[in-house]
């Protein structure tokens, strides 16, 4: 439990970090900057700027940061941000922390602050402006929520529309696939085996060899992901001829089956947590049960007997 906390405050402070970075990277100071003198980084300790001493830049991580000098640019993840009478700085990002601008303290740009408090002196002046970084971090949630809502859309449209394809350019492949996936389970939970455990340790070992590199790529990026997809599709067809209760002839083009089917394991993957999980399981499943099929179908046509030769002419 405590290993997870750790983890996740690392996470979020990573965030914070890069969300400073980005926020600084945004501000233009509104007066004219110091020339970079170099850059001052601290982790777990504090920094100071003297008064006749100018820096660049000042980033440091849960710590302290005191400016009496001039500094370009000032971030502060998690700790405190003094400017003391005197001190100049171009552009003050505070994240998680204070931003304590004494009597005669000057920002020459923006100061923005992200979960943070800021301390102004009577005496201290911000030429710019001073912008609280919590709206720009919720706007980006809304966005990147939208944005996954519509990937999600796209992906499940796709699936749907592949198992029509399915039914109709190859269906009588992906039936006896999905039949392999009731009729011999064993055999196809063996093979999602070999194929999804075994095949990319072989891949990964091709890779010492300089002709394996492009082989190995072309299996792990292409063969497997088409592999799973299609897998997906199987057991998607499988699982709408099972709910139809189709004990009679299947038909020729299986459009029902895979749209009824497709269209379940899509409302099932959009269930929190245990969806990802049933829908990853489907394509391993299915992709073994394509290799089943595909191996089956090799060895019968290797060892199909070859027509007898015709026999010389007698004279």
């Amino acid at each position: 439990m405590r290993g997870g906390m750790r983890s996740t405050r690392a996470s979020l402070l990573a965030m914070a970090v890069l969300l400073a970075v980005a926020a600084l990277a945004a501000a233009q100071p509104t007066g004219p900057a110091p020339a970079a003198k170099g850059f001052l980084l601290r982790v777990e300790g504090d920094a100071s700027v003297q008064a006749n001493e100018t820096v660049g830049g000042v980033l440091v991580v849960n710590g302290t940061a005191t400016v009496a000098g001039d500094v370009g640019s000032l971030v502060v993840v998690n700790g405190t941000a003094v400017v003391l009478g005197g001190g100049k700085v171009g552009t003050l990002v505070v994240t998680s922390g204070v931003a304590d601008l004494r009597d005669g303290a000057l920002v020459r740009g923006d100061v923005t602050l992200v979960k943070s408090t800021l301390t102004q002196a009577p005496g201290a002046q911000v030429q710019g402006s001073v912008n609280h970084g919590e709206s720009l971090v919720s706007a980006l949630g809304r966005w990147a929520a939208f944005v996954g809502i519509l990937v999600g859309v796209g992906v499940s449209v796709a699936l749907v529309v592949a198992g029509l394809l399915a039914a109709a350019f190859a269906p009588r492949q992906f039936l006896a696939a999905g039949a392999a996936l009731t009729g011999s389970p064993g055999a196809t939970l063996l093979s999602a085996a070999i194929l999804w455990i075994g095949v990319p340790i072989l891949a990964i070992l091709a890779f010492a060899t300089l002709v394996g590199i492009p082989t190995a790529l072309g299996v792990l990026f292409l063969v497997l992901p088409l592999l799973w997809f299609f897998g997906y599709v199987v057991v998607g067809i499988r699982v709408g001829e099972l709910l139809l209760h189709r004990r009679r002839a299947t038909p020729a083009h299986p459009y029902l089956g895979a749209l009824v089917g497709v269209l379940v394991l899509v409302a099932v993957s959009w269930i929190p947590f245990v969806g990802g999980v049933l829908s990853a399981l489907a394509g391993f499943v299915g992709g073994g049960a394509v290799a089943l099929v595909a191996w089956r179908s090799a060895r019968s046509g290797r060892g199909a007997a070859r027509p007898p030769a015709p026999a010389a002419p007698q004279r």
